[in-house]
């Protein structure tokens, strides 16, 4: 019997985890193609960041060697973007012409940075932060910079002014809010965070917003003027201000889409043919982007895709927005819920000879969120107490001193506190 042919579009971390999984599944039920827009193999842009700091290359990135494609029988396309879904003939048009049938569609076509409407936004040493391009391009520009400005405060602006001071350059990140990682961290962790990073020698103007980027009369940026009238001189200036779904194609050839391509439980668009998965779907009741954990996300899809496990209706995994991640000397690490309000009992701890904070956060006799700086040692088990909704409340006291405390206490490792697996 012939296979059926799937096309993928896009070449993310979401859409080849779901190759993966249907692989697991079935590797021999549909002929594949996979079509990237950029000219590389498919890699993590999560980590985009360590090419920039000098701690890995490119190729470090890839998420598969070439061989592992092969194998699988896929063909790659790569350099290739899709400019068109024919959902009435079943076919997607290249931008070369190209035109090719699919029975099964899947769109992963990820999300794009934000680029805020500002006066000189098209300068020379204005940039964004998301491809290979954007690295290469930032680097070149890092040899003949002295001033850079990030403008954001998340996690990825962190991280490229984590790089950037590495490669010698003076670094200032402007962001709007009133503490750094705001969606992260609570204020506490927010300002141990930024006087960690300020002993790094980067600066920081937090509550402002630029207005403005100037120019040096010759089409190069030259520096940031600010909401409250200081202006701050920068040859480099780095935009990572967000990203927003890349939903054009989807849009175009009339898929339900809000704010992403509008998915079900299964993943399923509002036509039966055609699939979403990572930063482009919106998820039933949980918004846009990846889901935690996307393997799980990823092996749903596969298993609707073999035709097995489809008998019960799945339900998506709740959703446990998680961040872990070394910016400079500080390990830091976030999950779930970290912000208090009357129905959460927050447990703190600090140390701060070894710039250690930690706060949980408990609810109904629940761990739903957790922060920890300088010391992530405990991630995981937390991560296992969070996602696998587990009573802790016979342990609240032991909670703060982690795995340890509990096995000082005689807990034995088979308890269901402890993990008997580890958690994708």
């Amino acid at each position: 019997m012939a296979k059926e042919k799937l096309v993928l579009i896009g070449n993310g971390n979401a859409g080849m985890k779901a190759l993966h999984a249907l692989f697991d599944i079935a590797p021999e039920q549909y002929d594949i193609r996979v079509f990237g827009a950029e000219p590389h193999l498919p890699y993590d842009r999560n980590t985009l960041s360590s090419v920039l700091a000098d701690e890995k290359q490119v190729d470090d990135l890839h998420l598969y060697q070439p061989e592992w494609y092969a194998s699988h029988g896929i063909q790659m396309h790569l350099g290739t973007e899709i400019t068109q879904i024919d959902r009435e003939q079943r076919k997607v048009h290249t931008k070369t012409g190209e035109v090719f049938d699919y029975d099964r569609l899947l769109i992963g076509t990820g999300s794009k940075s934000n680029v805020l409407p500002l006066p000189g936004k098209d300068l020379r040493g204005v940039m964004t932060f998301r491809q290979i391009e954007d690295v290469n391009n930032l680097l070149a520009r890092a040899q003949v910079a002295h001033h850079a400005v990030v403008l954001g405060g998340g996690l990825q602006s962190l991280e490229i002014a984590c790089g950037l001071r590495r490669r010698g350059l003076d670094v200032t990140v402007v962001y709007r809010g009133d503490t750094l990682m705001e969606d992260q961290l609570d204020a506490e962790g927010g300002v141990m965070l930024q006087r960690t990073m300020e002993g790094l020698g980067i600066n920081f103007l937090g509550s402002a917003e630029a207005v403005s980027l100037n120019d040096d009369g010759r089409g190069n940026v030259n520096g940031v003027s600010l909401d409250y009238g200081r202006t701050v001189g920068a040859d480099l200036v780095v935009m990572a201000v967000g990203i927003q779904p890349n939903i054009g194609i989807a849009q175009a050839c009339g898929l339900k889409c809000e704010q992403g391509v509008v998915v079900d439980d299964r993943l399923v668009t509002s036509d039966d043919h055609i699939y979403a998965i990572g930063e482009c779907a919106q998820y039933p009741n949980q918004g846009v982007g990846h889901i935690a954990p996307i393997m799980e996300i990823a092996r749903l899809w596969a298993q609707h895709m073999a035709g097995s496990g489809c008998e019960q209706k799945p339900v998506l995994a709740a959703a446990h927005g998680e961040t872990h991640s070394e910016l400079g000397d500080m390990d830091l690490y976030a999950i779930g819920h970290t912000h208090d309000n009357e129905e959460v009992t927050p447990l703190v701890s600090r140390d701060s000879v070894m710039n250690i904070y930690k706060k949980l956060m408990v609810r109904d006799g629940f761990l739903v969120g957790a922060i920890l700086l300088g010391d992530t040692t405990d991630a995981d088990w937390y991560r296992h107490l969070v996602r696998g909704h587990i009573d802790v409340s016979a342990i609240m006291d032991k909670l703060p001193g982690g795995q340890q405390a509990l096995r000082d206490a005689g807990f034995d490792e088979s308890s269901p506190y402890f993990p008997t697996a580890a958690v994708s």
